[in-house]
C-alpha cells in the first residue's frame, strides 16, 4: 500500500510569491494586534491597522483559503489510511505550535505578574490548572462557545478553526472514497449548510458562530483549486481577470466612504480580493521573481511570527516597565520594535517547532509503514 498516495504526481512546486505573502500578512497582523492591546492609534486612521480604513483581522481569512487551495492542490486519490494519516501529519505540524504558544504565554504571563504587575498589560495573565490544561488540548471558545476560561495565548482560536477544517476535509475525502463520489460535492454542501445555520444564529459545540464565520473560507479555498483546474487551460486569462477584479476592488475600498462603518462597507469583498491574490500569486511568471531561498525561509517561519507574538507582546511590555519606557507603547516606533522583536523571537523558536514536527511526523510515518 501507497503511504504517499494522499499527493498528487505532479510537482511539489513552492510559490515562493505566496510564502512572501504568509510572512508580510503575519507581520502586518502583529501591527493589528499590538494597535488593539496598546490602544495606540495614528493621527490619520486610514493608517491604523485596528479600526482602521482596511479590516486586518480579516486576514484569517486569507491563510484559511490558502490552507483550502493547497491542500486540495496536493490531494490525489488515497486509501483510507492514507486519509488518516493526512490528518494524523496536519496535526502533528499544529499541535506542537499550540502547545509551544500555550507554554510560552503561561510562563510570560507568570514573569509579568512577579515583574511588572503594573504595566498596564490589559489581558489575563492569571489561570488556572483547568485553563492550563484545555489551552494545551487545544480547545477554544470559538468551537465550543461554552468554554468561558482565562483566555490563554489569543491567536489560538484560529489554531482550533483550522484544525476543525482538516478534521471537516479529511472526513470528507473518507466519505467521499467510500461512496464514489467527487469530494467538491462535500465542500460545497459544507459551504451552504455553514452559511445557513450562521444565517441563523446557531451556536453549539464545534458549529459556533464565531466558527461559523470563519469555516467555509476553508472550502471556499478547496473549491476554487478544483475550479481552477478545471479551466487550467485558460490559467494566463483566469489570473489577468483576478488581477483586474482585484485592482477594481482595492480601488472601490480606497474611494467608497460608508457613512456607517468604512470597514464593514467592503468586509464583502475582502475574501474576494483574497482569492484573486491566491490565484495571482500561482502564477509562474510571477513566481521567477520569488525563487530565492529566502522567501521560501520566512514563509516556514510566518506562522511562528503569529502564534508567538503574544508572549512577546507581554515581554514587551515588562521591558518597557523595568526600562521606564512604558510610553513608548504609543508610538510607532514601540509598534516596530515589538514587531522586530516578533520576528526575531519566532525565528529562534521555529527550530525547536519544527524538530518537534519532525520528530511526529516521523513517528507517524513509521506507524503506518508497521501497520501496512
Amino acid at each position: 500500500m501507497n503511504c504517499d498516495s494522499d499527493i498528487k504526481n505532479k510537482p511539489a512546486r513552492e510559490f515562493g510569491s505566496i510564502e512572501m505573502c504568509r510572512f508580510l500578512f503575519c507581520v502586518l497582523l502583529t501591527f493589528h494586534h499590538y494597535q488593539q492591546v496598546t490602544f495606540m492609534s495614528f493621527k490619520w486612521k486610514t493608517f491604523n491597522f485596528y479600526n482602521g480604513r482596511f479590516d486586518y483581522a480579516s486576514l484569517v481569512i486569507f491563510f484559511l483559503m490558502l490552507s483550502g487551495f493547497l491542500s486540495e492542490y496536493h490531494r490525489g486519490t488515497a486509501s483510507d489510511r492514507g486519509y488518516f494519516k493526512g490528518l494524523l501529519k496536519k496535526l502533528a505540524r499544529l499541535y506542537p505550535m499550540v502547545i509551544f504558544g500555550v507554554i510560552l504565554y503561561v510562563i510570560a504571563a507568570a514573569l509579568y505578574n512577579k515583574l511588572a504587575p503594573f504595566a498596564g498589560y490589559p489581558l489575563p495573565t492569571e489561570f488556572s490548572a483547568e485553563d492550563i490544561v484545555l489551552a494545551l488540548i487545544g480547545i477554544s471558545s470559538a468551537v465550543i462557545p461554552s468554554f468561558m476560561h482565562g483566555v490563554i495565548n489569543t491567536p489560538l482560536w484560529f489554531m482550533a478553526i483550522l484544525i476543525m477544517c482538516y478534521v471537516f476535509y479529511y472526513l470528507f475525502l473518507f466519505i467521499a472514497s467510500r461512496v464514489k463520489v467527487d469530494p467538491v460535492f462535500f465542500y460545497m454542501g459544507f459551504i451552504v449548510s455553514d452559511v445557513i445555520l450562521l444565517t441563523n444564529n446557531v451556536n453549539i459545540p464545534v458549529f459556533g458562530i464565531l466558527a461559523l464565520n470563519y469555516y467555509h473560507y476553508f472550502f471556499v479555498g478547496a473549491v476554487a483549486e478544483r475550479l481552477y483546474e478545471r479551466f487550467k487551460g485558460a490559467g494566463l486569462w483566469i489570473r489577468i481577470f483576478a488581477s483586474v477584479s482585484a485592482a477594481i476592488v482595492i480601488l472601490f475600498a480606497a474611494l467608497y466612504k460608508s457613512p456607517i462603518n468604512p470597514v464593514v462597507s467592503i468586509r464583502v469583498l475582502i475574501p474576494y480580493l483574497y482569492l484573486c491574490l491566491i490565484i495571482i500569486c500561482t502564477s509562474p511568471r510571477i513566481n521567477r521573481f520569488f525563487k530565492a531561498g529566502i522567501f521560501s525561509f520566512l514563509g516556514k517561519r510566518a506562522f511562528s511570527v503569529y502564534i508567538f507574538h503574544m508572549p512577546v507582546m507581554i515581554l514587551f511590555y515588562i521591558l518597557l516597565y523595568e526600562t521606564r519606557s512604558l510610553d513608548m507603547r504609543m508610538s510607532a516606533a514601540g509598534m516596530t520594535v515589538f514587531s522586530m522583536f516578533s520576528v526575531i523571537f519566532a525565528f529562534l523558536m521555529y527550530i525547536p517547532v519544527s524538530k518537534t514536527v519532525e520528530f511526529l511526523s516521523k513517528g507517524i510515518k513509521k506507524d503506518i509503514i508497521d501497520r501496512n
